[in-house]
């Protein structure tokens, strides 16, 4: 089909028109691998197991379903044509292609176990190769989860065993990574929704107080405060004794340290959070690089490997962008826009859409890993620590994810 944008896709569709008696093309499916219940014009996850079901009896018997009146699977058993069929396998094929819905798998998970089962008894399964493919569609489940008094934007930072994260509560939180406990908290006059940075033990962020935050790691207690002329969405940056972030009153500062002292600023033209541009800036002098225009404003942070640059859009896009050239190399759709910035751990990026799901995507080329979904959106940033993925979400939940 053709989307709204003209971008051809491949889907997988139900019924798409109600069957009239007597008449051919009347109905989407083929005949012979739809379901009973397609002709009525019922489009449900067992439509999809039945076809499967008829897939593999074909394979298995050679006997084109097509050509051979609907519905009778029963009449046809599969060891009849192939005697080498297990048991077991025939029992599978069999229930995906019961006449009842009801009394087919519930699901294609259910349907997948079955056909795992009975390929463990004929010893031809490969444990290795299996490890593999369950990793991948394996469901997540948090390890522990940590409530605030309001919606969770911001994002967190694992440090030596902490977790720091801030909330819309106005509150920046220090919490036990392995537990989820409560260690302590730093109050500020706004809702915080970049993620802290550490440089020599100090916590760095931006509150929608306006000001940018120095504060211990260890206690919380505060070092010092700097004074912009907006709202800080943005995550700042530490290298060499200084601080970058952005602001709502269009620059991009950078501070000292240890003392907050400006050392220069950039005007972005408009918020730094949410232009349509990437650009690449010299550190030490401000100049432009390149720039990237997206179909879209970020108020994504973007991270790098060796040659790419990966960060999200508000058009919903994860984007991956070549750091020389300044060209797409991918980019992947979500179903909402992407306020939060990725992480790339182990090969992969991990990321949360406001569409209220984590992601999981192969960096090489965005395939899809997994996806996790929460109750709420997801504005913030991930962090991961031995194989631990850690995330807020609108929900007023942070979770701890294997990643």
């Amino acid at each position: 089909m053709i989307t709204p944008k003209n971008k051809i896709v491949l889907v997988d569709f139900g019924i798409a028109k109600t069957f009239q008696t007597g008449e051919k093309g009347t109905m989407i499916g083929t005949e012979g691998y739809s379901p009973p219940e397609q002709y009525r014009g019922k489009a449900t996850p067992q439509v999809d197991i039945y076809a499967m079901g008829a897939t593999l009896h074909h394979i298995l018997t050679k006997s084109d379903p097509r050509t051979e009146p609907p519905f009778t699977f029963n009449e046809r058993p599969i060891q009849r044509y192939n005697p080498h069929v297990s048991v077991e396998l025939e029992a599978v094929v069999n229930t995906a292609l019961q006449y009842n819905a009801a009394d087919r798998f519930p699901s294609a998970n259910v349907m997948r176990e079955a056909l795992v089962s009975a390929a463990r008894k004929t010893g031809l399964l490969i444990n290795n190769n299996l490890d593999q493919v369950t990793q991948i569609y394996q469901e997540r489940s948090p390890l522990w989860t940590f409530k605030c008094e309001d919606e969770v934007r911001g994002s967190p930072l694992y440090h030596e065993g902490t977790i720091y994260v801030g909330a819309y509560d106005n509150n920046l939180y220090a919490l036990d990574a392995s537990t989820g406990e409560f260690i302590w908290k730093y109050a500020t006059e706004g809702g915080i929704a970049g993620k802290p940075t550490i440089y020599e033990e100090k916590l760095f962020f931006g509150s929608a107080d306006q000001c940018v935050h120095a504060i211990s790691s260890r206690s919380g207690n505060n070092i010092w405060t700097h004074k912009t002329d907006g709202s800080i969405f943005s995550s700042p940056y530490a290298a060499e004794q200084h601080i970058f972030i952005g602001s709502d009153d269009e620059h991009l500062y950078v501070l000292n340290t240890r003392t907050g002292r400006l050392a220069w600023r950039m005007n972005g033209g408009s918020k730094v959070r949410s232009s349509p541009l990437l650009y690449a800036i010299d550190a030490k002098t401000g100049w432009i690089i390149w720039r990237f225009r997206m179909n879209k404003g970020s108020i994504s942070t973007p991270i790098t490997d060796a040659n790419h640059v990966f960060l999200g859009a508000t058009d919903g896009h994860m984007y991956c962008i070549n750091i020389k050239s300044s060209q797409k190399a991918w980019s992947f759709p979500t179903e909402a826009q992407i306020n939060g910035s990725p992480i790339f751990y182990k090969d992969a990026i991990y990321f949360g859409s406001t569409d209220s799901k984590i992601y999981s995507l192969e960096a090489k080329n965005g395939n899809l890993r997994w996806e996790y979904a929460t109750k709420g959106p997801i504005t913030g940033t991930p962090v991961i620590h031995e194989d631990i993925l850690y995330i807020g979400s609108n929900d007023h939940h942070i979770y701890a994810l294997p990643a």
